[in-house]
């Protein structure tokens, strides 16, 4: 007999991919002077580059994601039948949009909490999608008469 995934369960994954991202940029900022010199200079030029239209675009596009994603992952939480579709597109989008930042540049630290997060991410895709959990997220039956 398999073990079906549990409320607690997914809320538990939620509350943890949540952890990653804040450790993710936590760690990032903290491990950014143990970079080596070159990168740390280029970080520091890529901060000092004058913000172009597109970019503003682009981090007010990501802002929005972050809100989103907080909704969603408070709604996942609750079983709000909004998040899962929710959650589906705050997870894929900044995804497919990768490309269009640029490259990147982060400790080995940082990217594991990162990398974690997104691991997390897939399962809280599988369990609200492929697994019994879906179930809590659809309108419920109207009662008979």
């Amino acid at each position: 007999m398999h073990a079906q995934p549990s409320k607690r369960l997914l809320r538990i994954l939620v509350v943890a991919e949540l952890l990653m991202i804040v450790l993710g940029v936590a760690v990032a900022l903290l491990t950014e002077p143990s970079l080596p010199e070159p990168l740390r200079d280029w970080v520091q030029a890529e901060a000092e580059v004058e913000p172009t239209a597109g970019f503003l675009v682009l981090t007010g596009f990501g802002f929005l994601m972050v809100v989103a994603l907080v909704v969603s992952n408070i709604g996942l939480f609750f079983f709000w039948r909004f998040a899962r579709p929710l959650y589906l597109v705050t997870t894929l989008a900044p995804v497919l949009l990768l490309p269009a930042f640029g490259p990147d540049v982060s400790s080995g630290w940082a990217a594991m909490f990162d990398d974690l997060g997104m691991i997390l991410s897939g399962i809280i895709i599988a369990l609200i999608y492929w697994s019994p959990l879906r179930d809590l997220f659809e309108r419920p039956a109207p009662p008979a008469s």
